[in-house]
């Protein structure tokens, strides 16, 4: 198995892991692999494994790269996604403090979401802005996924409201919103984004 690439490692488990639970690729919500390593034309190695297994394209994959404790992140990160959207559906609103004041922010109003160390920064549409304190991952699996794109280990962007990408060097991206914001998306996101959300 040497000279076997992680890609094709992964399909052979995903597939027969299909296979066994007699489960039809399509009902899937999201594909999540954890890998150490991925090689330099599979930056990206879920989305790899995804489509060699038979996972349609439309259904998103993120690969989890957190050294040793990559694959058990894998399979927390999905237990916690899936744990959120069965008990509590997507969130609407996020409470936030704005002066002395508590308000609920509604999801739809939010262009980004990056985070800085153990808080979260938000950014609306009008270049308003709030500081949560929550874990980024956490609050990603209560988001709903066709909403919200990973521009980076810790940023999100608002599908809706991204303007233009522009090319940067090293094969990355610098995503504009439409509130004029600018985010920096990751060496890995860029690939993905290459495969999802500019393919036609």
């Amino acid at each position: 198995m040497a000279g076997e690439d992680a890609g094709h490692l992964g399909a052979l488990v995903a597939r027969e892991l299909l296979a066994r639970a007699a489960l039809d690729p399509a009902r899937l919500d999201e594909v999540i692999a954890g890998c150490v390593g991925p090689p330099h034309d599979q930056a990206n190695v879920a989305r790899v494994l995804a489509l060699r297994a038979g996972v349609p394209r439309h259904v998103p994959a993120r690969t989890v790269a957190r050294n040793c404790a990559s694959g058990i992140e894998a399979v927390t990160s999905a237990a916690t996604a899936i744990e959120a959207a069965g008990r509590r559906g997507f969130l609407e609103r996020i409470p936030v403090r704005k002066s002395e004041e508590v308000v609920l922010l509604p999801v739809r109003q939010i262009a980004s979401i990056v985070a800085e160390g153990e808080l979260l920064h938000l950014t609306t549409i009008g270049n308003e802005r709030y500081t949560i304190a929550y874990r980024l991952h956490v609050l990603e699996a209560r988001l709903d996924p066709r909403r919200f794109v990973r521009l980076g280990r810790g940023t999100l962007a608002a599908v809706d409201l991204i303007q233009r990408f522009s090319p940067m060097p090293g094969g990355t991206y610098q995503v504009t919103l439409s509130n004029g914001q600018q985010l920096q998306a990751s060496r890995i996101q860029s690939k993905l984004l290459r495969e999802t959300l500019l393919r036609l």
